[in-house]
């Protein structure tokens, strides 16, 4: 069952540190967040099921930017709390199955 934490505060450092890294400065990780636990909650079109990641309970989704751009965000499947985000290009390990390439598109 998945449940919504009110107080979005619990961001990690390192998913901060990320989305710094790996999407600018101009990206605020707690909008993200935000943005992400809202787009699984309602199901938005912006974000697409990837496939679930190696860590047990996380689940990686494509998801486009409120700019377009497109990244990769690890969820932890109960909370939704955001994990890191991952750039196209980058490789997914999955438990049991070869690694699947990032590409930076999204299904029409």
């Amino acid at each position: 069952m998945l449940t919504t934490v009110p107080d979005m505060t619990y961001v990690s450092p390192h998913f901060r540190e990320r989305v710094a890294q790996r999407l600018g400065q101009g990206v605020d990780p707690l909008a993200l967040a935000h943005e992400i636990d809202d787009a699984l909650r309602t199901q938005s079109d912006r974000l697409h099921y990837i496939g679930r990641g190696r860590v047990p309970h996380t689940a990686c989704y494509r998801y486009r930017l409120s700019d377009g751009r497109i990244t990769y965000v690890i969820v932890m499947t109960a909370t939704r709390r955001p994990v890191t985000v991952l750039e196209p290009g980058f490789k997914l390990t999955r438990r049991g199955k070869r690694p699947k390439k990032l590409r930076a598109y999204l299904p029409d």
